[in-house]
């Protein structure tokens, strides 16, 4: 019985996990949109419907840092822009996407 708990919680969180990469995935298409085209590569080959890296890595910082701010908005009264809430963030949404993937 103890075994089975073990796997439910186990499922649970997978599930979850799973969830979550999800919803990311389809937040990150409907924000990377503008940027995402095709694209030719030395020429030779066209990768259909694509973006680049540093595209995808400076919106997954802005939504780190949009996330964190309205999350901790009560705590942050005094500031007066998102670049001001988001001192001090960037390493954690660094972190926060290489545990993603």
């Amino acid at each position: 019985n103890t075994r089975r708990a073990q796997i439910s919680e186990s499922d649970e969180t997978t599930f979850q996990e799973a969830e979550r990469k999800l919803t990311l995935a389809l937040e990150m298409r409907e924000g990377l949109r503008m940027q995402t085209f095709d694209r030719r590569w030395r020429n030779l080959r066209v990768y259909k419907q694509c973006f680049l890296h540093s595209d995808a890595v400076q919106w997954m910082v802005e939504y780190y840092l949009q996330r964190n701010a309205m999350s901790e908005a009560p705590e942050r009264a005094g500031v007066e822009n998102m670049t001001d809430a988001g001192v001090g963030y960037e390493e954690s949404a660094v972190d926060e996407l290489n545990r993603l993937i």
